[in-house]
């Protein structure tokens, strides 16, 4: 199906009548897909619920269209959502975590460089699939984040956080292999490459019933 070959619903543009009531995103990348029987009149519910239900969601961090080659060289965070999970909540993109980035870039966002990250080192307990670490690795507000999840659920965030970074600048021995794999398909097998620094983020798994290995990892 189409959604299986890469198909995307990103936050910002069902979104964005929440974000910017004014006007609306546009979106021109053949990746993104919009249902236009979906809610996007400002009904926060039916936009996270059809978040929620979509295989794909995509948060963009940066973009840029460069008016004389026509290039859109825009970069998204793609991340791979499962839907039918019922042993975990995990499987998931929470609302909660697109709330939290848009506040936590509203506010350090401006202060954010090549040498300066607000959040510095941060560790989510309990990442889920991965979009909340990942952009606030990919936007630079943090200078490393450490992502856990149980047993049940790393799978899919561990995968999630190697389709999305970037090992251009990595010593990772396993780097030019990561990047011959995306020649051909982006993230996700879609048209967009890796977005986040590999020297910024990493997984840990935890195991909940051990403190000291918990410490450990």
């Amino acid at each position: 199906s189409d959604q299986q070959k890469g198909k995307i619903s990103v936050f910002q543009e069902l979104a964005s009548d929440l974000l910017h009531p004014s006007h609306q995103l546009p979106h021109k990348n053949k990746d993104v897909s919009i249902n236009e029987n979906s809610s996007s009149d400002g009904d926060a519910a039916s936009i996270f619920f059809e978040l929620a239900n979509t295989p794909l969601v995509g948060y963009r961090v940066a973009q840029n269209q460069n008016e004389q080659t026509c290039v859109n060289s825009e970069k998204m965070l793609v991340i791979r959502q499962d839907n039918d999970c019922s042993i975990h909540t995990g499987g998931i993109v929470w609302e909660t975590s697109y709330l939290l980035a848009e506040y936590l870039l509203a506010k350090f966002e401006s202060l954010c460089n090549n040498k300066h990250h607000p959040l510095g080192k941060t560790l989510e307990i309990g990442a889920g699939c991965g979009m909340l670490g990942l952009i606030l690795a990919a936007k630079g507000l943090s200078s490393k984040v450490i992502l856990t999840e149980a047993a049940e659920a790393i799978g899919n965030l561990t995968t999630n956080v190697l389709e999305n970074v970037d090992f251009t600048h990595s010593d990772d021995k396993n780097s030019e292999k990561h990047n011959e794999n995306l020649t051909l398909d982006g993230v996700h097998g879609t048209d967009f490459r890796p977005a986040c620094p590999a020297q910024r983020i990493s997984v840990r798994q935890l195991r909940w019933d051990n403190l000291e290995h918990d410490i450990k990892a």
